[in-house]
């Protein structure tokens, strides 16, 4: 594998996975790699910048934050809204019970507020 990249800032430009296809012309401006590690997962909001190391002579992955796309905000949001409709069920799923439990508790008052039987 050969590996063109800027030697000022250690970006990669190119990546050539068949050596035998480097043209002449770019060869000095390049190096063969060995070592390139695994594309990392995708990240909302990260975008993944190759670079070489020299010391190292492999390439790795940089990462370098950005603005969400308009995708990434609207997933954000529906999980959010999701979200929140789970929590005004629990609330009220809540309240239900609250409300059953203090209608029992009323119903036992006035029974024993009346003489009721027991």
């Amino acid at each position: 594998m050969f590996v063109i990249y800027n030697k000022e800032n250690n970006k990669v430009e190119t990546v050539y996975y068949d050596s035998t296809n480097v043209p002449d012309e770019v060869k000095d401006k390049g190096v063969e790699v060995t070592n390139i590690l695994p594309f990392p997962s995708p990240k909302q909001g990260i975008n993944h910048i190759q670079m070489f190391d020299e010391n190292k002579q492999e390439v790795y992955y940089l990462e370098e934050t950005r603005d969400l796309t308009t995708e990434e905000k609207l997933l954000g949001l529906e999980t959010q809204n999701n979200e929140l409709k789970l929590d005004v069920i629990e609330l009220a799923s809540a309240n239900e019970t609250d409300k059953m439990e203090t209608q029992l508790a009323i119903a036992e008052l006035a029974n024993i507020m009346t003489g009721g039987i027991e």
